[in-house]
């Protein structure tokens, strides 16, 4: 599977459908993410040369971007899905809200799963850094 037909179906795990004409758009955040990865990892990675362990983290951060736009540009759909996300966290007597059904909560969620997507697994690249010459 390519990167672009991975981003599309990691869109639609938050029921966002990517249409024909933003083909070029996509193409563009998968180089986009592509380059954050490289900055990160100080490598020259290709779409040929791309490691399979961190794979799932170019899509996420290509996702990400897509969203992030839509956002941006008011053009996402209105039945995104963001139950994926939790709305709770719990650690022992501490609690924090993430606002369910509140509108300011809804843009909360969403900023939250923007910022993982694009930011959230980010650790994991350390693995694969390069020292500079």
């Amino acid at each position: 599977m390519g990167i672009v037909e991975a981003v599309k179906l990691r869109l639609k795990m938050f029921k966002i459908t990517a249409s024909t004409e933003d083909e070029g758009i996509l193409e563009y955040l998968t180089v986009k993410s592509l380059n954050s990865i490289n900055n990160i990892t100080n490598q020259n990675y290709t779409v040929e040369t791309f490691p399979i362990p961190i794979f799932e983290i170019w899509v996420d951060k290509a996702a990400g971007e897509y969203i992030n736009l839509k956002k941006i540009t008011d053009e996402l759909p209105e039945n995104y899905d963001l139950s994926l996300l939790a709305t709770q966290i719990k650690l022992g007597d501490t609690s924090i809200n993430l606002g369910e059904g509140t509108a300011s909560g809804d843009e909360q969620r969403l900023n939250t799963a923007i910022s993982y997507l694009m930011f959230g697994r980010d650790r994991e690249l350390i693995r694969f850094r390069r020292m500079s010459r």
